[in-house]
């Protein structure tokens, strides 16, 4: 037997067993036959369920205020309060007076926004390394 021969033995072969795992995967997905007229089973997507939303969209005005008072005083315990923070804060508490739910929860919640964003600029500030190596 020549080394062609031998070859095309191997190739053979071995398109063999590729086609019978082809023939033995396509039929482990077919279903069973049913009798005739019978309805196809057919899966049924079963939806999660939704999570519950609050009728009221706007969060608690005195939830957000207390939270924006706090994240204010460890602004301002780190040195890093916002000039317009504070005034946010007082805009909010008068907007709530005057009756002004929606602008007071928008406000204390830009104030909270702000004193986070303060806190986050006062740890990034505390890392920072100068290399004042020269380089060439």
């Amino acid at each position: 037997m020549t080394s062609i021969e031998g070859h095309s033995l191997k190739l053979a072969a071995a398109l063999g067993l590729f086609t019978g795992a082809l023939v033995l995967h396509g039929c482990a997905g077919t279903a069973p036959e049913q009798p005739e007229g019978a309805q196809p089973q057919t899966a049924i997507a079963v939806k999660p369920p939704e999570p519950k939303r609050s009728r009221d969209k706007t969060p608690d005005y005195a939830s957000v205020v207390t939270r924006a008072e706090q994240e204010v005083k460890r602004a301002a315990d780190k040195g890093f309060l916002w000039l317009n923070t504070e005034s946010y804060l007082s805009a909010s508490r008068e907007a709530q007076k005057t009756g002004n739910l929606e602008e007071a929860v928008k406000l204390a919640q830009k104030a909270l926004d702000e004193a986070l964003l303060a806190q986050k600029q006062a740890a990034d500030g505390a890392n920072i390394k100068s290399d004042y190596t020269y380089r060439r």
